[in-house]
C-alpha cells in the first residue's frame, strides 16, 4: 500500500500541479464533497486505511487510497480534499480535486445529512466538465 501513497506532486501541461495517482483495482472510486462531510470516515471503514480525520475543514490536504472487494472486483477508493465553492476556477486547490475526480470511474457525492452544498458540488462538476447522473461512454480499445 506505501507505493499508492499519492504524496507526489506531478507538473502538469498547463504549468499547475496536480495529483499524481497511480490507478489499480478494476475500477477507481473518487469520494466527492465539501470539507469535512465524512469523506475519510467512510474510505476508513470500506478500506481499513488510516487517512486522518480531524474536526476542522481541510483535515485532507491530498489524496489517499485505499482497497476493497466487492462481487469479486478490487474497487480503488480514493478520498479526496474537499471541493469548496468556485472549485472549477482554482479555489482550494479545486482544478487538481477535480482533474482526479475526472479520471475516476465512479464518483460518490457525500453530504452531510441535510444535503447541504451538493448543488454547489453539482455546479463546480459541470463546470469542469464532469456531468453527475450519466454513464460515462467507453471508449473502444
Amino acid at each position: 500500500m506505501s507505493q499508492l501513497i499519492l504524496e507526489a506532486e506531478t507538473h502538469k501541461k498547463g504549468g499547475g500541479r496536480g495529483f499524481a495517482i497511480q490507478k489499480s483495482g478494476d475500477a477507481t472510486v473518487a469520494l466527492v464533497g465539501f470539507p469535512n462531510v465524512g469523506k475519510s470516515s467512510i474510505l476508513n471503514r470500506l478500506t481499513n486505511s488510516e487517512s486522518e480525520i480531524g474536526s476542522y475543514a481541510f483535515t485532507t490536504l491530498r489524496v489517499i487510497p485505499g482497497t476493497m472487494k466487492y462481487n469479486g472486483a478490487i474497487l480503488q477508493i480514493l478520498d479526496l480534499p474537499g471541493i469548496i465553492e468556485n472549485a472549477a476556477t482554482g479555489s482550494g486547490r479545486g482544478r487538481e480535486v477535480l482533474s482526479a475526480v475526472r479520471a475516476a470511474d465512479l464518483i460518490l457525492l457525500v453530504t452531510d445529512v441535510k444535503n447541504k452544498g451538493l448543488d454547489t458540488i453539482i455546479l463546480e462538476l459541470r463546470k469542469s466538465g464532469i456531468v453527475v447522473g450519466k454513464k460515462k461512454e467507453r471508449t473502444s480499445q
